[in-house]
């Protein structure tokens, strides 16, 4: 057994067989986007915070399970029932990796803490909420205002501020699991599924259907699991962030089908307008919409472009330099008072960022070219706790001030300025 793979999606399973007929991902039919101009959606979802089974506890545990993982590798590379497969390279390949399991295997003091500090950090995270928040703060849709993002299912209203009905309600269905490969010292990341129904706004009619999945960068599992799961944490952050930017896009502006390429299981999400440093370009004709730099100039048979309103600086080498980050409003969750409470405030040190990512041992933060923020960081724990607390930051910048929420062990709110000169 190499990979462990979590999988919520029908098409996503198809497609580690025979295959899916169609991609899960595709644009909403042209026409039916031009009949709507506002949209609204709903998030809920489940996570599965079992990590029972991650790593090998000790010696002893480390050679049962390298045994199993080298024999099953023989298994593949041998055709996986063939008698030399079976009778001669396979008990040999797992007496090999029986004893480097045995070697390799972390003490079990070192796997229970991983095993605790990533499933806490599963449990802690409010993900539905990270998704909403990026979702409502996000202009991917183009020319479609989303109007409202609520949390909870079927919570979604069908009808805007001012009492019109949406074109659209989307219910938006995550699973979360962690993911990995190896058995002894499994490479593990987030592995996130998003299932969409887009609907009428009386919910009567099923207008299209799509799937997205992410997977974060693996990484050692004790690394992962370090520092109460900070890189985690972070990762949960960095799918909601690009979930958040990918399904208004993918339903509303782009033109081209997303597929499952990183080994016909995850997606790629390198073509988003943040990552490409690129805007998304709305034409009056009826032409497929560009992906046009922000300095091209528009064609002089067509209307002048216009692109989504309240967009950040289209490089992120802009918002480099030093930047002053102030929480506030932070309270304690998650366990008692015992274990140590948050401040009320908390002004961290100056950060500086240099090709939108700023690290220290205070924590790590990457912003994006839009504005968008998002990472964790180090929050000093008043009371009878000596170490401090992991909190994930995530926010959009507006008029030169990107401000946003702080959630995990503490909860609150944040604003990030650059200083006076």
């Amino acid at each position: 057994m190499k990979s462990v793979i979590f999988a919520g999606a029908a098409c996503l399973l198809a497609a580690l067989t025979t295959g899916c007929a169609e991609p899960p991902v595709t644009p909403i039919p042209e026409a039916t986007r031009r009949s709507i101009n506002t949209a609204s959606a709903d998030v809920s979802g489940m996570k599965d915070s079992d990590t029972s089974k991650l790593g090998a506890r000790g010696s002893d545990e480390g050679g049962r399970l390298g045994a199993q993982q080298a024999y099953a590798a023989v298994q593949r590379n041998t055709g996986g029932g063939s008698l030399l497969g079976l009778l001669v390279l396979g008990p040999i390949g797992a007496a090999v990796g029986s004893s480097r399991g045995s070697a390799e295997a972390q003490s079990t003091e070192v796997v229970d803490d991983t095993r605790s500090n990533l499933r806490r950090a599963i449990q802690e995270t409010d993900f539905t909420e990270l998704l909403r928040r990026s979702i409502a703060t996000s202009k991917a849709a183009g020319p479609v205002e989303i109007s409202a993002v609520t949390a909870g299912a079927a919570s979604a209203p069908g009808v805007t501020g001012a009492g019109m009905p949406v074109g659209h309600v989307i219910a938006l269905e995550y699973r979360l699991n962690v993911y990995g490969e190896e058995l002894v010292n499994p490479k593990i990341g987030v592995y996130v599924t998003v299932n969409a129904q887009v609907q009428s706004s009386d919910r009567k009619q099923l207008i299209h259907r799509a799937t997205w999945v992410f997977c974060g960068d693996r990484d050692h599992f004790v690394r992962m699991g370090a520092d109460n799961a900070a890189a985690f944490r972070a990762q949960m952050s960095q799918a909601a962030a690009v979930l958040g930017e990918a399904i208004p896009y993918d339903l509303y502006v782009s033109r081209q089908p997303r597929m499952l390429k990183v080994k016909n299981v995850c997606m790629d999400f390198s073509d988003l307008p943040s990552r490409t440093v690129q805007v998304p370009v709305v034409l009056a004709s009826p032409q497929p919409i560009p992906l046009a730099p922000a300095a091209t100039a528009p064609s002089p048979a067509s209307a002048p472009p216009v692109a989504p309103t309240q967009v950040a600086a289209a490089s992120s080498a802009g918002l480099d330099g030093t930047w002053q980050i102030d929480m506030t409003q932070l309270t304690t969750t998650y366990g008692t008072t015992s274990g140590g409470e948050c401040p009320a405030r908390h002004v961290a040190p100056p950060l500086t960022f240099t090709n939108g990512s700023a690290e220290g041992t205070w924590g790590k933060l990457s912003l994006a070219s839009d504005g968008a923020i998002t990472g964790w960081m180090k929050v000093p724990a008043m009371g009878t706790s000596m170490l401090p607390f992991i909190v994930n930051v995530s926010g959009r910048m507006e008029n030169n001030v990107i401000q946003g929420t702080v959630s995990g062990r503490c909860t609150g709110n944040f604003v990030m300025r650059k200083p006076q000169a």
